[in-house]
């Protein structure tokens, strides 16, 4: 609930690169240049990184700078979808049913 009122304020977005904390992004070693273009985008409650990502800081990293390049409101819709159902389904089974594989082991 607090992040939609952070939504709300205007400090965050529905759908974007997931917010981190200073220790996160010392941890990930995210802190160089190259990461610049992370930081210039507002931070979003879902985006890419959530629905594929989590194995590893480079998977998450590849998401979050795909969605930053290719970002539009049918992304976005298409995302939120996807979280909703994750979030119903559970992220295992949609993951199962967008890659089209019975195990992801």
């Amino acid at each position: 609930m607090p992040q939609f009122l952070n939504v709300l304020k205007g400090d965050m977005s529905i759908v974007g690169p997931r917010a981190l904390t200073k220790y996160d992004i010392e941890r990930l070693n995210w802190n160089g240049d190259f990461h610049y273009v992370r930081w210039k985008q507002k931070p979003g409650i879902t985006g890419y990184a959530q629905i594929y990502g989590g194995q590893h800081r480079k998977t998450s990293w590849f998401w979050d700078k795909y969605y930053i390049q290719n970002n539009n409101i049918f992304v976005d819709f298409a995302i939120v979808f996807i979280s909703f159902l994750m979030n119903i389904l559970g992220k295992t089974r949609v993951r199962q049913i967008i890659f089209r594989k019975k195990s992801l082991k």
